[in-house]
């Protein structure tokens, strides 16, 4: 892939820095590369569980596909290809000294017009402030008149990350030819931050909780609906929210076939809710206690605020697989013992 067009991001815009063909090519070279080392799919059964360890992931999906790390990413490639050059390095601070982007953007392309769109984060460690500015590229072998270092004196700049990737999202000209994109998140709760998706991720909380009350249903043959009726939502949604693993949870939420929750039957996921059940009556060390267990009858999984966080667990396979290793813990419980 060619490096073609390298940016400056921040939420509401995003220009394009003036480097001509020569630089982008001396520039691409001293980029380095994310590894994908380590990364998982995102849309896995086991993901939740996966992210708990892996920093890093990846999705595949088209313009049907429903995930905020694709709402988030799949704008910034709009009009790529026409955006206007920033009119100078100072335009980076703000009226207050602040920095005014967020992010340095590298477009590749490759010749048959896919293109990928690698984020680095812009950093105050990234900033020349009234010491001027060197711009400095590897020199091509064998070019004898290339040798001298370039200096330029600017009141304000800032030299470019090329290290530490924070994500990236690959766009097919071709639908035809796979999936049209992939994102590829290589630092997850940096990109959590930098893009301040709780909004976003609480959009898909509240649009999954909708789902589970009306279409979605769990257990082998969908046999079991979810019902919210004994719940405040207002207070269920707090709980959520005041967890970022069952804010997770609830946002990533896809009605995959190979969860484990969806390849047990009625009588099985009504053991393990007894199980649960005689373990708080005969264990004084348990961290949770009856009402945070959810009930089971008539095809019904009742679950309340109290039991948000076990129905979580069940989702993510944080209670099925251990309680045949007589392993009974709830991680919300582990990481909130006062609740």
């Amino acid at each position: 892939m060619n490096l073609v067009k390298v940016l400056v991001i921040n939420d509401q815009k995003k220009y394009q820095l003036y480097f001509n063909n020569s630089q982008l090519q001396d520039l691409a070279k001293i980029i380095k590369e994310p590894s994908e080392y380590g990364m998982v799919d995102y849309l896995d059964n086991d993901i939740v569980e996966s992210l708990n360890t892996s920093n890093k992931y990846y999705i595949s999906g088209d313009d049907k596909t429903k995930n905020y790390q694709l709402d988030i990413l799949k704008p910034l490639l709009l009009n790529i290809d026409k955006l206007p050059m920033l009119d100078s390095a100072s335009s980076i601070y703000d009226k207050d000294g602040n920095l005014s982007y967020t992010l340095v953007g590298y477009l590749f392309k490759e010749d048959n017009g896919n293109q990928e769109l690698f984020l680095y984060q812009l950093k105050k460690s990234n900033l020349v402030k009234d010491k001027g500015f060197l711009a400095l590229f590897k020199k091509k072998s064998g070019d004898l008149h290339n040798n001298k270092l370039t200096v330029e004196q600017i009141e304000d700049g800032f030299n470019l990350p090329i290290t530490d990737c924070l994500a990236s999202i690959y766009k097919r000209k071709d639908s035809n030819e796979g999936k049209q994109y992939k994102v590829k998140i290589y630092q997850a709760y940096i990109f959590d931050r930098v893009f301040k998706t709780s909004d976003t991720q609480h959009e898909y909380v509240e649009r999954n909780l909708q789902k589970f009350e009306s279409t979605v249903k769990i257990a082998k043959d969908d046999v079991i609906s979810i019902s919210f009726k004994n719940a405040n939502l207002s207070n269920l949604k707090n709980v959520i929210y005041s967890d970022n693993h069952l804010t997770r949870t609830f946002a990533n939420y896809h009605d995959n076939g190979r969860r484990k929750i969806k390849q047990i039957g009625y009588d099985e996921l009504q053991k393990v809710l007894d199980i649960l059940k005689n373990y708080v009556k005969n264990n004084a060390d348990a961290r949770f206690e009856s009402k945070n267990i959810p009930t089971l009858k008539d095809g019904i999984l009742e679950v309340t605020e109290d039991s948000i966080p076990t129905f979580a667990a069940l989702l993510d396979n944080k209670v099925i697989q251990r309680l045949l290793n007589n392993d009974i813990e709830i991680p919300y419980f582990k990481r909130h013992p006062n609740n």
